[in-house]
């Protein structure tokens, strides 16, 4: 019997951060974006339900997992433990053309959202990955924004200043509000003012938007001139395009 044959596995680590997507493209920019710390990290071999490692992301969104072998995993993340609430936060899907790369070999020093998959309600994964044996395999990244809301009113203005003081003006119910991606002007979200004339659309992501009033009647009513709000007159109109009732992005 030779006693002396040896056999040995060099293995790697898994890391990198997690980080508020504040305008939603994926992207960690450092200088205006925010880590996410207590985030739960789980990593799991191709074919086993239990997680391997798990982990949570410190006070800079940071987490590493040591002794990796070059095998096939992937990882989820869970916001329902990150310090804000878990609740506002949605994955950041990948940037158009990349994959998950956790050597960072094809794109060294940026960090990009790697999550594809909701896997529940604070949960979201990555798709499979292998590491690279014997480094620090630091470019498993996700990206979480906030949905928000953008609201306003739809008002007819009786004394032709362009304005609606105050006081208010009278609101202009059932107008058609629609929120319209400034890149192709595909519809991302539509509603109707109400008996006030306001409107709200939530759960809007980050991201360039237009909105689009549909004027009621052309032959009765025409949009006003777009104004600069002020103290005294908050609700000018944003309304630039008088033929489309569009406003400018924002």
């Amino acid at each position: 019997t030779d006693n002396d044959v040896d056999f040995g596995l060099t293995r790697g680590s898994l890391g990198n951060v997690v980080f508020h997507d504040e305008n939603g493209d994926g992207l960690f920019n450092p200088a205006e974006e925010d880590p996410i710390p207590g985030v739960t990290v789980r990593l799991f071999r191709e074919g086993i339900a239990t997680p391997v490692f798990e982990t949570v992301t410190d006070n800079s969104g940071l987490y590493n997992i040591p002794n990796i072998a070059a095998v096939n995993y992937y990882a989820t993340f869970d916001v329902s433990t990150a310090a804000s609430p878990a609740n506002s936060f949605v994955a950041s899907p990948q940037p158009e053309g990349v994959t998950v790369n956790p050597a960072e070999t094809a794109s060294p020093g940026i960090d990009y959202s790697d999550v594809i998959t909701q896997v529940n309600e604070t949960t979201w994964r990555t798709p499979l990955f292998r590491p690279i044996a014997g480094i620090a395999n630091n470019g498993v990244d996700a990206g979480f924004y906030q949905l928000t809301t953008v609201s306003g009113r739809a008002f007819f203005d009786t004394d032709g200043d362009d304005q609606d003081e105050t006081t208010p003006e009278p609101g202009m119910r059932a107008v058609t509000v629609r929120l319209l991606r400034s890149g192709d002007l595909s519809q991302a979200a539509t509603t109707t003012t109400d008996a006030a004339g306001g409107y709200t659309l939530a759960d809007v992501a980050p991201g360039s938007y237009v909105v689009e009033f549909a004027n009621p009647s052309s032959a009765t009513y025409s949009f006003v001139a777009a104004g600069v709000p002020t103290s005294s007159d908050p609700l000018a109109s944003d309304v630039t395009d008088s033929a489309t009732g569009r406003t400018n992005p924002f």
